[in-house]
């Protein structure tokens, strides 16, 4: 996982902003899924790398598993909603990718395990 997290913080770009609240499409997301924030939500934008390899099919099979579609282009920018959220291990994070407004992929993410990705509707 720790490949993983360090391939993501280097893909995200030096834009980067914090709410100081959990943005309310988290927030949905999270509480569908019997999910509770544990933070602010962090917003950042993602450009997405080939995603026929990791850590892209880890973010795309947790992202299918709760029905969404996860068809992103390689290159592509898009938003990257980042929430510490409380769960039975310290350190999980729900990641929100939006584009155009709408929810187009969904992962948990704990640094301490590899890989560590885990669709929302099945934390560690």
């Amino acid at each position: 996982m720790r490949a993983a997290a360090g391939a993501l913080a280097l893909l995200l770009t030096a834009c980067s902003s914090f709410s100081g609240e959990v943005d309310a499409i988290s927030a949905d997301l999270l509480a569908e899924h019997g999910l509770e924030a544990a933070g602010a939500t962090s917003i950042e934008q993602l450009e997405i790398g080939d995603p026929s390899e990791p850590p892209w099919v880890f973010y795309a099979a947790a992202s299918q598993q709760i029905g969404l579609a996860a068809g992103w282009d390689r290159g592509a920018a898009l938003e990257l909603r980042t929430t510490p959220v409380r769960g039975s291990v310290d350190g999980l994070q729900a990641h929100v990718l939006v584009e155009d407004g709408r929810i187009v992929g969904a992962w948990l993410s704990h640094p301490d395990e590899a890989p560590g990705i885990y669709a929302l509707d099945a934390p560690p």
